[in-house]
Order: structure tokens, then C-alpha cells, then sequence
């Protein structure tokens, strides 16, 4: 009969083997669930009936367009010379014939007041996008700007990596942050990630669903489990293989096994060890960008640490040049959860309203600043401080009304207004995506601008794949362990 923990040891590699297939599992029902969710508005005709890109009228999607466009500053343009070729194409006879080639080394000019090269619309294809080309000095295509042409994803994505480089460089390494859409990137994004942002929009508001969209399936979490769950799978086989071939090497196989079996043990923990450290450098490479307003500054609350009831917190509205997440368009939805918001008491925050779900909001308004979802942040990650949304009448979904005048500013949890918005979108049939990115627009401005930086900017610590990490480290200490706890109650059984 085989000892339990021999079998175990031998069935081990199945614990990451499974949870791969649960992962893989989840995130495919994940996006099939997002995918039968979508069906397309009356804005999205044009790319139901497969118009050619062509023919297309673009003008559709302009109120689209409400981005806070952070780099470069005003005013400023950034050269730099492409370090690859960058293709654009017309489509001729059924296929896609060259019409502008920019050589590799070319200078090209990025600014204020330019529609970012990178601001590219989907195409029915996966892989093409349909953009201006970047603008070159004395271009002879410079002359007809507007013009749109077909480029392929891999040599834009080149090129805005190279573009972010380039533009950290111009402004002593601070982070370039971005919020187009209305959907906001984390600061330590992969740079070619901002071509999908439009493509994210159009999803979210039922426009198109866009073969780009970066849903993704396998990452390096998948990866880390399939290699635990093959070398685990390769340790007994491997130790019962040279006990065949060379019996005497028994000794020598148990104590190679137990030692292959601390290294592999390494492993989880070296990753996690990675994680963290990288994590926590980002963090401190985000403060050591952050530049403050100077001393002299009339709005330095939140470098001061001014308790948020004291800040005029309206008049932080000129730094920013947007005034509503242009990614929900509704003038009135049903709440979908609760949101509950807090006043602040002898420094204890004390629930003063709460929104049930059910009830009719007005959930935009054009000219509020700070209301609704659009809350700013506080000195307490996980905080927001914001005003409350106002009730309607049940069904009304006409024009925007006015607000009554001296809304009051409460705290309310991140989560809530999250989880809030997530459900306010599914309710009213809207698929929803990057929540909780979407509701930092502000954070992001604040940190471009020196204002503050926002505990909610910062990466956490500790995430899934940390946990994942752990689990694994703590599966694989287990055998030896378990294996010393019994070889140790023998022994004790064995002595008078």
C-alpha cells in the first residue's frame, strides 16, 4: 500500500494544473459573457452594416472624443526620430496597397493641439487600424490633414512605446498618465495598450465590438502555473526513472528529490519576492516624479494635508478641462446598488445618505463639478469625497436639469462607487469594463499638474497574482514538512 504522502507528492502537480483550467475557464466565460452582452445602438449602424472604413462618417463618434489630453504641455511639441518604419495603406482591388512609408530614423513631431497619432479607430480586422499618419516636418501629406489611412496595430504600438520613452525623457522621467474616453490607464501601463482606448469606448457605449479589444486571456499567471504544474509532474517521474535505470542510486535519488524540491519551492517564492520589490519601486518611482505645486500656490490643500472639509474643493476645477465621464451618456438611470455617504465627525465618518437600489438618478450632469462619479480624491486610499447623485422622477429621461445650488460634499468608498457604476452600466443593458480605472481621471490630472498624488494612483502591494504565488509556495512547503512531522512521530514511537 503507498504511503498518503508519497501519493500526494505525486498528485501534487495537479493543483496548479487545475486551478490553470479554472483561470482559463473563468476568463473564457468572462469574455463570452461580455461578448453576448453587447448589442449595437442606433450610433452603431454604421459598423453593424460593415461600411467600408472609406465611406464611414466619422462625425458619429465625436462626442466620443471627451478626453483630457495630458502630454505634452501646453504649447509644446515633442520631436524624436522613429527607431522603426511605420507603414500607412490605402485599399485597392481588395487588398492593401502602401501609400506613405516614414523610414526608420525619421524625425516626427507629436504636440498640443495635434490629434494624437496613436487616436486610431477600429477596423473589421484584427490587427489594422484606421488613423492620420504622425505628422512629419515638411511632409508633403501634412498638407491634407484629416485623410485617414490603414495601419498596422504591432508598428503603431512600436511607435508609442517609443513615443512615451522619449516624452518621460523630455520631462525628467515624470510618468505619462492618460485619460481619452473617459477611460483611465493605470500609470505603469504598456504604452502600445492606448491604441485600444477607443475601441474600449465604442464597447462600452454599444457601438462596436472591436476584435482589438484587450481582453486577455493567457498571461504570465498562466504561465507561472503551467510551468509549477509540469515540473511538479516531471519530479516523481524523473526520481522513479533513475531508481529503474540505477537501483543502488536510490539514497542519491531521495536526497536530489528532496533538494529539487526546496529549488522548485524557490521559485513561487523568487516570483513573489519580484512582484513586490517591483511593485514597491514603481511606487516610490511614482513619488519621486510627483512635482508639488510651489509654496507660493493657492491651492495647496492637499500637499498641506488640509482635512478635505476644509478645501474649497470647487475651486480645484481649473485644472481640469473635462467635467463628466464621457463614457455614460445617460441623463437619468435606475441604481443598480447601494451607495452610502459619509460625513466626517469628531474624526469619525458617520453615514448621512444612502442611495438603494432601484431608485431614479440624475447621472450626468455636463456642468457639476465633483458630482456623481466624478469624485475626487482624498488623503485615505479607498476614500473619494464627491457630491451625491440627486433623485428623479421615476422615467424621466429627458434633457439634463439644473442641480440644486450648494451641493454638499460627503466621503464615499471607491468600492461602492465602483461596484455602483458597474451595476448603474449593466442595468441600463451597458456592458461594462475598467471601473475602477475610469472614476481616477482626476487622480490623473492632479499628478500631471503637481495638485496631489492620490493614495489611489498607487499600485497595491499585494494582488491576485501575489496570492496565487503564495498558495503555490505554501502547497509545495507542505510535502517536506508533512513528510519531517511524520519521519519525527516514527522516530518518537520507535524510542522505550
Amino acid at each position: 500500500m503507498k504511503k498518503p504522502l508519497s501519493c500526494a507528492s505525486r498528485l501534487l502537480w495537479l493543483l496548479p494544473l487545475l486551478a490553470l483550467i479554472g483561470l482559463l475557464a473563468f476568463r473564457a466565460a468572462d469574455r463570452q459573457r461580455k461578448e453576448a452582452a453587447f448589442f449595437p445602438v442606433e450610433e452603431g449602424r454604421q459598423y453593424a452594416a460593415r461600411v467600408p472604413m472609406e465611406e464611414m462618417d466619422l462625425n458619429v463618434f465625436h462626442n466620443l472624443y471627451g478626453y483630457t489630453f495630458l502630454f505634452p504641455q501646453s504649447g509644446s511639441v515633442l520631436r524624436f526620430a522613429t527607431e522603426s518604419p511605420i507603414t500607412y495603406y490605402r485599399q485597392e482591388n481588395g487588398g492593401k496597397v502602401p501609400a506613405i512609408t516614414i523610414p526608420a530614423g525619421t524625425e516626427v513631431e507629436v504636440g498640443s493641439g495635434m490629434l494624437p497619432f496613436f487616436f486610431s479607430y477600429p477596423t473589421y480586422e484584427k490587427g489594422w487600424r484606421w488613423a492620420q499618419p504622425v505628422v512629419v516636418p515638411d511632409a508633403e501629406w501634412n498638407e491634407v490633414r484629416g485623410e485617414y489611412f490603414y495601419v498596422k496595430t504591432e508598428e503603431l504600438q512600436a511607435l508609442a512605446v517609443q513615443w512615451k520613452c522619449e516624452w518621460e525623457k523630455a520631462n525628467a522621467g515624470r510618468p505619462f498618465t492618460t485619460s481619452l474616453c473617459g477611460i483611465r490607464w493605470p500609470l505603469d501601463y504598456d504604452a502600445g495598450e492606448i491604441l485600444f482606448e477607443l475601441d474600449v469606448a465604442l464597447y462600452v457605449n454599444r457601438i462596436f465590438l472591436s476584435p482589438d479589444l484587450p481582453w486577455p486571456f493567457w498571461e504570465t499567471d498562466c504561465t507561472l502555473l503551467l510551468c509549477a504544474a509540469i515540473l511538479l509532474a516531471l519530479l516523481p517521474l524523473g526520481q522513479r526513472a533513475l531508481r529503474r535505470l540505477r537501483p543502488d542510486w536510490a539514497p542519491v535519488c531521495r536526497r536530489a528529490a528532496a533538494w529539487a524540491l526546496c529549488l522548485l519551492w524557490l521559485l513561487p517564492c523568487l516570483g513573489l519576492a519580484g512582484l513586490l520589490g517591483s511593485r514597491a519601486a514603481e511606487r516610490q518611482r511614482l513619488r519621486d516624479a510627483f512635482s508639488p505645486l510651489s509654496d507660493e500656490s493657492s491651492y495647496r490643500g492637499y500637499l498641506d494635508g488640509v482635512p478635505m472639509e476644509e478645501l474649497d474643493a470647487d475651486a480645484y476645477r481649473i485644472f481640469l478641462n473635462w467635467s463628466a465621464p464621457a463614457v455614460f451618456w445617460d441623463t437619468a438611470a435606475i441604481a443598480g446598488s447601494s451607495l452610502t455617504y459619509y460625513e466626517k465627525e469628531g474624526g469619525r465618518l458617520i453615514p448621512v445618505l444612502t442611495i438603494r437600489p432601484g431608485e431614479w438618478l440624475a447621472a450626468l450632469s455636463p456642468g457639476e463639478f465633483g458630482y456623481g462619479f466624478q469624485s475626487l480624491p482624498t488623503q485615505e486610499r479607498g476614500w473619494r469625497y464627491a457630491k451625491p447623485f440627486v433623485p428623479r422622477e421615476e422615467g424621466d429621461s429627458g434633457e439634463p436639469e439644473a442641480l440644486p445650488d450648494n451641493l454638499p460634499w460627503y466621503y464615499v468608498r471607491l468600492e461602492e462607487l465602483t461596484e455602483f457604476r458597474r451595476r448603474l452600466l449593466s442595468r441600463d443593458g451597458r456592458p461594462s469594463c475598467f471601473e475602477e480605472e475610469s472614476l481616477l481621471s482626476v487622480d490623473d490630472a492632479f499628478f500631471q499638474k503637481g495638485v496631489a498624488l492620490s493614495p489611489d494612483l498607487l499600485p497595491p502591494l499585494w494582488q491576485a497574482d501575489c496570492t496565487l504565488l503564495a498558495c503555490v509556495a505554501g502547497a509545495l512547503a507542505l510535502i517536506p514538512l508533512g513528510r519531517g512531522a511524520v519521519f519525527l512521530a516514527r522516530r518518537r514511537g520507535k524510542q522505550p
